[in-house]
């Protein structure tokens, strides 16, 4: 039996001067020497590494945020090179309420482990441009400075330091970067091996599910799930009943987008462009789906039953329905 391919793991994510962090702040994916829930841990090395860790905290604490500044980190890495242009803002929120806080430089890191490799990735940035950038790596077990950007804080210069197996690019990533841009994302557009491995484990393996947004990314990624998968059903409709909700079966049910799926309550030229939309998608061989999910509530007497559509369902109901996908996943 071959060997198992190693998990790609987060280890560590560190924040600093944003939105209601004004101090560096690290959430830490290492176990503590705590002989409990061993199934919660992943052996790594010298090292244990949580599979799940929950926060607590009180309203306004931070909780979001720490989710938010992930996802900024996450998005800018993806968006540096192939979106953004010369003079866009980088999408940084420094700490608001001290001034010293606010021309400061936002700083994002994360330690995350590839095929075995720790690394250990990070920036700082203003909305105008990028501060500071790093990439250190442990190939062999022994630590490599494989980037190091840094500016001088005084004359406004940058200087380049690239080792490792970045030394045969580093002339052109100090070329290509711009000021407000990424070197870790614009060696991945120049195919570089070694950032590509890194900035993929941003694009593919890292993902960000906010509950507390709208349903609208969440809940199609889980009826996919739901569509391709007979284990994730069972997992999701155990999920709905053990949370106390009061159903007892869920349906799935998809068919083509027809006319009559239009609300007829819009406004005439609203319904036009739907219509227009949906013929178009016809005419592309393209296809367009809807989806009805079904609830079904078991009577007091255990012998009648009620159904309901997800919509008429709670607020709550649907987030967890929604949120299923990316748990089970």
């Amino acid at each position: 039996m071959p060997p198992e391919k190693p998990l790609p793991m987060l280890i560590e994510f560190r924040v600093e001067n944003y939105r209601s962090f004004a101090e560096s702040r690290t959430l830490s994916l290492l176990a503590s020497n705590d002989k409990e829930h061993p199934e919660n841990l992943i052996e790594w090395g010298n090292d244990r590494v949580l599979k799940t860790v929950a926060l607590y905290g009180a309203n306004a604490s931070g909780k979001s945020n720490l989710i938010k500044a992930l996802n900024t980190m996450e998005r800018f890495v993806r968006a540096s090179a192939t979106t953004m242009n010369q003079g866009d803002e980088i999408p940084v929120e420094p700490f608001a309420f001290d001034t010293a806080y606010r021309d400061a430089p936002t700083t994002f890191e994360i330690v995350m482990v590839i095929e075995d490799i720790r690394y250990q990735y990070g920036f700082s940035a203003t909305r105008a441009r990028v501060l500071d950038e790093w990439l250190f790596a442990w190939p062999k077990g022994f630590k490599q400075t494989w980037l190091d950007r840094t500016t001088n804080a005084e004359t406004g210069e940058t200087a380049w330091v690239c080792g490792g197996p970045l030394k045969r690019v580093g002339g052109q990533l100090k070329e290509r970067t711009r000021d407000n841009g990424l070197a870790l994302s614009r060696g991945a557009e120049l195919n570089v091996p070694e950032l590509s491995e890194v900035y993929l484990w941003f694009k593919k393996t890292l993902r960000i599910h906010d509950a507390s947004s709208s349903l609208v990314g969440s809940m199609p990624f889980t009826v996919g799930l739901w569509r391709q998968h007979a284990e994730f059903r069972n997992f999701a409709k155990l999920l709905v009943r053990e949370a106390d909700t009061g159903i007892d079966e869920l349906d799935v049910t998809t068919h083509e987008l027809t006319a009559d799926d239009i609300p007829k309550e819009l406004p005439d030229a609203l319904r036009k462009a739907l219509e227009a939309m949906r013929a178009a998608f016809i005419e592309e061989k393209v296809g367009a789906t809807v989806h009805q999910i079904t609830t079904t509530h078991r009577g007091h007497d255990q012998h009648t039953a009620a159904s309901l559509s997800m919509e008429e369902e709670s607020n709550g109901t649907q987030r967890l329905f929604a949120f299923a996908g990316p748990v089970w996943e």
